[in-house]
């Protein structure tokens, strides 16, 4: 899709071959490397090499916290969202995700690991990823929502985020948090609106009568927040590989909304800069043809002027201005608090 806006820095594709890999079992609370030979360096010079470096390697200085600012406010988000509304009653879309944009000075000195390493302490999300993408840009993520999983049988899972409650210390008013976000026919039907254009997406590429929905809007804990979370499952099919299923579901219905085309197209004419690597997706494809992949939400994008970060939600008729900023800003809260402050309101 053509956008209005000028290109991102981020390049929009970033693909790298990896052949030393460390990997984390937290479950078992267990680390193992997994790496071969290259020409004239054996795997065990590689990994004793490593070794080496690990045990040498300095404890990571506290990141220097980052002064953030809203590039909006409260009274335009809310107008994006009556535009949004527009739409809506008109019959053009049934749910478009707005999103907002923070953005922060690139202190002097400032280390990207250790700001990831701040984040992932404080934001422990399951897709969590740190890339570094050259000339000095850096994409720290702590994303909890998985995009599309594929395993080397060909079975596919997806497993859709939409409805979104803040966490609390207070265990009754936890609860209550999430009874009243298990309760809310808003965001039911933001939910049930992403996982129906997803079995769309998916029976692209899958076995005739394979899609199916074995769980619908479901509530479940994460570090900050509650999410409404359903799965979509599906079989590839025969002659597709993991490159034609992301074809078919790139963009993310979550982070676009319904239609696809004709929501990405309000997206932009509403959003003031493209989102580039925001709302992508990190990938991970196997030599067994297995993938698995993240939607880039709770991240930051790093070059070597600013910080950018983003947060949105899916707008639907129900929707109410005031309850979709309040929404935004839970989201985006935990990435601003591990690095840095807000200067505004917003």
């Amino acid at each position: 899709m053509c956008s209005r806006h000028q290109p991102d820095t981020a390049p929009g594709l970033a693909a790298r071959s990896y052949d030393f890999v460390i990997g984390f079992d937290h479950c078992a609370s267990r680390a193992f490397v997994m790496t071969r030979d290259r020409p004239n360096e054996l795997a065990a010079w590689r990994f004793a090499r490593w070794q080496d470096v690990a045990q040498r390697t300095s404890r990571r200085p506290d990141a220097a916290p980052l002064a953030w600012r809203p590039c909006f406010s409260r009274e335009a988000y809310s107008r994006r969202i009556e535009r949004i509304s527009g739409y809506l009653h008109a019959g053009d879309i049934y749910q478009a995700n707005l999103s907002a944009r923070f953005v922060a000075a690139r202190p002097d000195g400032f280390d990207p690991v250790a700001a990831y390493l701040r984040l992932r302490a404080l934001s422990p999300n399951p897709f969590g990823a740190f890339l570094d993408l050259g000339a000095g840009r850096t994409l720290l993520s702590a994303s909890p929502e998985r995009f599309v999983h594929l395993d080397s049988n060909g079975l596919i899972e997806t497993r859709p985020i939409k409805g979104t409650a803040p966490r609390f210390v207070d265990p009754q008013r936890d609860r209550g948090a999430a009874n009243m976000l298990a309760a809310s026919g808003k965001d039911w039907s933001e939910n049930l609106m992403i996982c129906d254009l997803l079995r769309n997406d998916l029976a692209t590429v899958s076995v005739a009568g394979s899609v199916r929905v074995p769980q619908v809007a479901q509530i479940e804990r994460f570090a900050s927040v509650w999410h409404l979370v359903s799965v979509v499952e599906a079989r590839l099919k025969p002659g597709c590989d993991a490159v034609d299923l992301l074809a078919a579901v790139v963009p993310g219905g979550s982070i676009t909304g319904a239609p696809k085309k004709r929501a990405a197209e309000i997206i932009d004419e509403l959003e003031d800069s493209r989102r580039g690597a925001m709302f992508g997706t990190v990938f991970r494809i196997g030599t067994d043809g297995a993938l698995d992949s993240s939607i880039i939400i709770r991240s930051m994008l790093a070059d070597k002027a600013a910080i950018t970060a983003r947060a949105g939600g899916g707008i639907v008729a129900e929707s109410e201005a005031d309850a979709e900023y309040a929404e935004m800003r839970a989201k985006i809260a935990p990435l601003l608090d591990a690095t840095g402050t807000l200067e505004l309101s917003g």
